[in-house]
């Protein structure tokens, strides 16, 4: 992968156009799940730890909503910070950038926890635990 790839990785800006493309045609899931793979996204932290290291990331407790239709909870991240809600980011919460990857592991320490919402408030990608483990096998992470 070239520089200029790896920063569109890193800054979402290509995930964020294959959602928005996926969530209007429902078509191009394998490039906007392969896409989802490889990058960085923003992750909310409510009451961070005052010194964790790079290390303990997936060993943070996310930020959680629970869905008022099926009541169920889920993991909320962001392709991009500028689609995390200025409301939504107030109070004691740390905007961590990771992996997408780092992300799955925190989901499956969660046995209450059954999603992961991309972009919510906006594009609302719900991806169910089975489905990301099934897309993303636990052996083939590297968190």
């Amino acid at each position: 992968m070239n520089n200029a790839q790896n920063e569109l990785l890193e800054n979402g800006e290509r995930l964020s156009l294959l959602i928005r493309k996926y969530m209007e045609s429902k078509e191009n899931a394998h490039e906007v799940f392969s896409c989802l793979r490889d990058s960085k996204v923003w992750v909310l932290i409510p009451n961070p730890p005052k010194d964790f290291s790079n290390n303990q990331v997936s060993t943070l407790t996310p930020d959680v909503l629970q869905s008022s239709k099926t009541q169920e909870k889920m993991i909320p991240i962001f392709s991009q910070p500028e689609q995390i809600p200025p409301d939504y980011s107030k109070g004691n919460r740390a905007i961590l950038h990771t992996p997408f990857l780092v992300v799955c592991e925190m989901l499956d320490r969660y046995a209450d926890v059954s999603n992961i919402i991309i972009n919510p408030f906006i594009d609302n990608l719900v991806l169910s635990k089975n489905f990301i483990n099934m897309i993303y096998p636990k052996h083939l992470r590297t968190s």
